[in-house]
């Protein structure tokens, strides 16, 4: 019977090499303990760069697979994995993520539904010197950042450097994905996927003004009730809330722009009213827009 492993056990059970966790994802600055036995990872993803050595996993269809130093694995969650050898100088830098956070984070991203498929069929990504120097690089500045961080921005500021960082795994991915697109048999769609792929890009190409999910609907030709059903039915989040996630994401790149004021800001998201907007925010992101623009003095590089 194999032993079924959450995000909290791996925490939990590896805190010299777990830098970070904020519950949803964890920075890792080494490779999680792995049982000699078969085991499931529950709800959870575990993304490892492979630095040096080696290492050889089974799968529970029946499929083996390698990583070797400059591979990039990605583990899914509810698969059951039985490791099969370990190199003495076997090591890496990698996240772990709850399968909610993880899934969020796929909503953004063109080919969303395509790319999920292909993570759900390969487990290691080969990348290339460039790719791996650059990922590495990626991983140790969020190690260093995580080790160092204090200060009541701590949280959000380490939440944006993960995200950019992900952004980055995820163009290596879709870059693999295209290459290896041809050998792929491309996934029939249902109406509802579809439906699904067309309003998350809606959002992401709308300003922040765009929160209502009827204005929409109205131009998918749904009812919002609806549009909102096949969201929660295929992500576990209602359309109002994907909104939500795209609009705090765009504030807060916009905040982060010395070059605009708040007033300018206010503007460009749509916003005729000032003081409407830094209500908004504070109820969406948790503080004054003022008080986002500054940076948290106790983090350092």
């Amino acid at each position: 019977m194999e032993q079924r492993v959450t995000f909290g056990d791996i925490v939990k059970h590896n805190g010299d090499v777990v830098t970070y966790s904020d519950g949803r994802v964890a920075i890792l600055r080494g490779v999680p303990h792995v049982r000699e036995d078969a085991f499931l990872l529950d709800g959870v993803y575990v993304c490892i760069l492979c630095v040096s050595g080696e290492a050889s996993f089974t799968r529970n269809e029946g499929c083996d697979f390698e990583v070797r130093q400059r591979d990039f694995l990605i583990s899914h969650p509810n698969r059951i994995i039985r490791p099969l050898s370990f190199s003495g100088d076997f090591s890496g830098l990698g996240l772990v993520f709850s399968q909610e956070y993880f899934d969020k984070f796929l909503l953004y991203g063109g080919n969303r539904w395509n790319v999920r498929q292909f993570l759900d069929c390969h487990n290691v990504i080969h990348l290339s010197d460039n790719e791996a120097d650059e990922m590495r690089d990626d991983f140790d500045y969020l190690v260093r950042k995580s080790r160092r961080a204090s200060g009541p921005h701590a949280t959000d500021v380490l939440d944006l450097l993960i995200r950019a960082v992900l952004v980055n795994c995820y163009d290596v991915v879709s870059k693999f994905y295209e290459q290896k697109n041809s050998d792929i048999r491309p996934k029939r769609f249902s109406a509802a996927e579809q439906l699904l792929n067309r309003f998350v890009n809606l959002v992401e190409e709308r300003t922040p003004a765009a929160r209502e999910v009827s204005d929409y609907a109205r131009e998918l030709c749904v009812t919002a009730k609806y549009i909102s059903t096949i969201c929660r039915a295929q992500t576990g989040m209602t359309a109002r809330q994907i909104i939500s996630e795209s609009v705090a994401r765009k504030l807060r790149r916009l905040l982060s722009d010395p070059n605009l004021s708040i007033k300018e800001i206010a503007e460009k998201s749509g916003f005729s009213n000032l003081s409407f907007f830094g209500k908004y925010v504070k109820r969406e992101l948790g503080d004054s827009p003022r008080n986002l623009r500054r940076p948290s003095p106790d983090i350092k590089d």
